[in-house]
C-alpha cells in the first residue's frame, strides 16, 4: 500500500488557518479525516493518507478558512483496476496541447473511447488523446474505457485561462457608491416634487377661504372692497360718533338741553 502526503499553507499571524478540500463525484469533502487521513496537532496543515484506495482519488486544493484564497488544484488517481488514464496533475494554460493516455495494465488496449463529463466524445482510437490548444470548454472529468467495456477512473483536467489581474475592490465600492447616489436621487426628486404641490395646494385653499377670486385678481389687481351704502341721514352718519357726541346731537336737535336716543 502507497501513501499519501498532502501539505496546504502553514496559517498566517491574521489567518485562522487552511482547509484540506476534495472533489470526487460530484461531491465535496472538507478536512483530512474525511479523505481517510490523519493531522497532527503541531502540523495541522500536513494531511498524511497511509493507505490509499480508489475513492481517493479526484481532485485536491486548500482554501483558508475566510474563502477568500484557494490554492491550484492537484488531481490524483488511485489505480485498482486494470485500466488508468493518465494526464496532468496540475492546471494547463490556454493555448497548450494536451495529451490524455489510456494505460491497461495486462495487455495493450488496441481500442479505446475516452469520454468528459460521461459523454463519449473520441470512440475507436488508439491509447492516446491529444488536445490541441487546450480552451476553457475542455476542463472536465475524462475517463477511457478499453474493448472490453473496463473504463478507467476519472481524472480532472483543469485548463487556467489567460487572465489579467483586476482589483475588484475598489471596483465594488465604487459601484456600490453610484448605486447608493442614484438611490438618494430618486427618494430626493419626488418628495421635493411632492413639497412643492403641497404648498401650492395649500396657497389656493387660504386664497379661496380669504373670498378672493383669481380670475378677478390677475385681471383687476387687487379686488375691490364692497362700500357698504347708507342713506344721507343725520343720524346715520353720527353712529361713528362716539356716545357722548351723540346724545348731544340728539338733544340739540329736539330742542332740549338733554336729549335721549330712543328706538323704534
Amino acid at each position: 500500500m502507497e501513501k499519501m502526503i498532502l501539505h496546504c499553507p502553514a496559517p498566517e499571524r491574521n489567518s485562522t488557518g487552511w482547509t484540506l478540500r476534495h472533489l470526487a463525484d460530484s461531491r465535496v469533502q472538507s478536512g483530512c479525516r474525511p479523505v481517510g487521513g490523519d493531522a497532527s496537532r503541531e502540523k495541522p496543515e500536513v494531511c498524511t493518507i497511509s493507505r490509499l484506495y480508489s475513492g481517493n482519488s479526484g481532485l485536491y486544493w486548500c482554501e483558508s478558512d475566510e474563502g477568500d484564497q484557494r490554492t491550484n488544484a492537484v488531481n490524483i488517481t488511485v489505480v485498482y483496476g486494470h485500466v488508468s488514464i493518465q494526464g496532468p496533475t496540475q492546471p494547463v494554460a490556454e493555448g497548450d496541447s494536451v495529451t490524455l493516455r489510456c494505460l491497461h495494465w495486462q495487455k495493450s488496449a488496441n481500442t479505446t473511447a475516452f469520454y468528459r463529463n460521461g459523454v463519449e466524445i473520441l470512440p475507436h482510437s488508439g491509447t492516446e488523446m491529444t488536445i490541441h490548444s487546450a480552451t476553457i470548454a475542455d476542463q472536465g472529468f475524462y475517463k477511457c474505457a478499453v474493448s472490453n467495456g473496463t473504463e478507467s477512473p476519472e481524472t480532472w483536467l483543469s485548463v487556467r485561462g489567460n487572465l489579467t489581474f483586476q482589483p475588484t475592490f475598489p471596483t465594488e465600492v465604487q459601484t456600490s457608491s453610484k448605486k447608493g447616489a442614484g438611490s438618494w436621487l430618486m427618494v430626493v426628486v419626488p418628495c421635493c416634487i411632492l413639497g412643492i404641490l403641497v404648498v401650492v395646494a395649500l396657497g389656493l385653499l387660504a386664497f379661496r377661504r380669504s373670498g378672493c377670486s383669481l380670475a378677478g385678481y390677475f385681471a383687476g389687481g387687487s379686488p375691490k372692497e364692497e362700500v357698504p351704502q347708507t342713506k344721507p341721514d343725520a343720524t346715520e352718519i353720527q353712529w361713528d360718533l362716539p356716545w357722548m357726541e351723540m346724545e348731544a346731537t340728539a338733544g340739540s336737535d329736539s330742542g332740549t338741553g338733554a336729549g335721549k336716543l330712543t328706538y323704534n
